[in-house]
């Protein structure tokens, strides 16, 4: 018997048919449900080589698309939460 299920989040149609799959799923055995979506800066903002005076701009780039994948985990993480609770 199915004691818990871990669905990776990530957005993509694939996720997201998983998601509903592993909720359904947990509805059914009464399984305990977690949504895990990784955050990985290191592929976010890549160490790269910039030019000359351009180190400024890339930290503040670098923050700027950390903060926006941050949101995105953060709105994902919901998203399923409410999913779940409506199932």
């Amino acid at each position: 018997m199915i004691k818990s299920i871990l669905v990776g989040l990530n957005g993509t149609e694939t996720s997201n048919a998983a998601a509903e799959y592993a909720i359904r799923l947990a509805s059914e055995t009464q399984a305990k449900l977690q949504g895990l979506a990784v955050l990985d800066p290191a592929q976010v903002s890549p160490s790269e080589p910039v030019p000359l005076g351009a180190g400024e701009f890339k930290r503040a780039r670098d923050e700027a698309l950390l903060l926006a994948a941050t949101e995105h985990r953060a709105r994902l993480l919901r998203d399923f939460v409410q999913q779940a609770q409506t199932a």
